[in-house]
């Protein structure tokens, strides 16, 4: 949107998901995983098989996916990203629940929804990634050719999480050369679901911004 409409975006905020500009070159996605082992889990979610798989126990797959650092390090959940075959082996009677991310009636929501709805429509997102390189290539039609080319013109803010095993800080390095107006918020301790995690800190960094974009505080202000 903020590419391609930047006349309806006031701002965009990102948690962990680093601005990656738009390829001249289509980089499939078994290509990533081989070059960062943590993806294979998105080439197995391409798949039929991972719909089967997770409608079959969507209790067990929430309950192996959503967990704190610890958890996940303790529980072996941590090897799932970069092994999804991973999930039929995991014992889902010896996985207990994740506490520091749900209470006991947010986890049963979750179930219930995914057990009516089935995973197929959110694992779709991950077989669009050609249908994305083709849309972006009309948007380097109209720019030219350079590396440091701005995309998106917008304030956007750009919220990182210690210790993501996925989309890691430092994937988000060089963002500057194609977001002029980017600020940075970095949040220690946490793991890809820094929102359950620690939502008091998410807050912290994102209310400040947004009170920034609508101009109760002053763009000097030392906030987020």
């Amino acid at each position: 949107m903020a590419m391609w409409h930047p006349n309806r975006v006031v701002g965009v905020a990102s948690f962990c998901t680093p601005f990656v500009p738009p390829m001249a070159t289509f980089f499939p996605v078994e290509a990533l995983a081989k070059s960062s082992p943590q993806f294979a889990y998105q080439v197995f979610f391409t798949t039929d098989d991972a719909v089967i798989t997770f409608d079959k126990n969507p209790r067990h797959l929430i309950n192996a996916v959503f967990r704190s650092v610890d958890d996940m390090r303790d529980s072996g959940a941590d090897e799932l990203f970069s092994n999804p075959g991973h999930l039929t082996e995991m014992n889902p009677e010896k996985l207990p629940l994740s506490k520091s991310l749900f209470s006991n009636e947010d986890f049963l929501y979750y179930v219930s929804n995914f057990t009516q709805t089935g995973f197929r429509g959110s694992l779709n997102l991950y077989k669009t990634r050609k249908l994305n390189f083709d849309d972006e290539k009309t948007v380097l039609q109209h720019r030219p050719n350079d590396e440091s080319i701005v995309f998106i013109e917008a304030p956007v803010l750009m919220i990182t999480a210690e210790l993501d095993p996925i989309l890691r800080p430092e994937f988000t390095e060089g963002m500057e050369e194609h977001i002029p107006n980017l600020k940075r918020a970095h949040i220690e301790g946490v793991n890809h679901w820094l929102l359950q995690e620690n939502p008091q800190a998410c807050f912290n960094v994102l209310h400040p911004w947004l009170l920034r974009l609508r101009g109760d505080l002053p763009i000097n202000s030392s906030s987020a």
